[in-house]
């Protein structure tokens, strides 16, 4: 399994040609297929603009690039083919009982097929640090709004207990 940003930022390598033929920009993936439908590749050029490469064009993604079957087609990604993992990073993701569990901030997927397998959420970076990030399976998400994505009550799953401040700081306050 990868995580979407593992992906982002590798080179693209027509397998054809063994032409670099750009770098991800991002992942696009369908929400309701539960699938990755493509990758948004950025050429580098000051005038050129952002294609989509369809997912079953992939060959393979290694650790140091992602190889493809040909070129990316001509035309500019359609922003309204699904979400990007760009675009979902940072949305607060809340239970359906009202917990706020932390933000989003990747997507974990397989390799074959591109079936999501589940999302990661950061309850912050001291969590992120102490604990690691939660992982939440596909299935958990209830809805995604537009400025939030509420999931199902998923067992182990908490919301992070609020910090209590130190004395130090509570009477800086004061």
């Amino acid at each position: 399994m990868r995580k979407g940003r593992e992906i982002i930022g590798l080179p693209v390598v027509n397998l054809a040609t063994g032409k670099e033929i750009g770098h991800v920009g991002d992942l696009v993936w369908c929400p309701e297929t539960r699938k990755i439908t493509g990758i948004i590749l950025n050429e580098g050029g000051v005038l050129s603009r952002p294609r989509l490469i369809r997912y079953q064009d992939v060959v393979n993604i290694g650790r140091d690039a992602v190889i493809v079957a040909g070129e990316a087609p001509e035309g500019e990604a359609d922003p309204e083919t699904g979400l990007r993992v760009t675009q979902v990073a940072g949305i607060p993701v809340i239970t359906a009982r009202g917990e706020n569990l932390g933000t989003m901030e990747d997507v974990v997927f397989t390799m074959t097929g591109g079936e999501l397998a589940g999302y990661e959420i950061s309850a912050g970076l001291v969590d992120d640090l102490i604990s690691g990030r939660s992982t939440i399976p596909w299935d958990a998400v209830a809805t995604w709004g537009e400025e939030a994505v509420i999931i199902k009550d998923v067992p182990g799953l908490e919301a992070p207990e609020p910090r209590r401040e130190s004395n130090a700081v509570s009477h800086l306050q004061e």
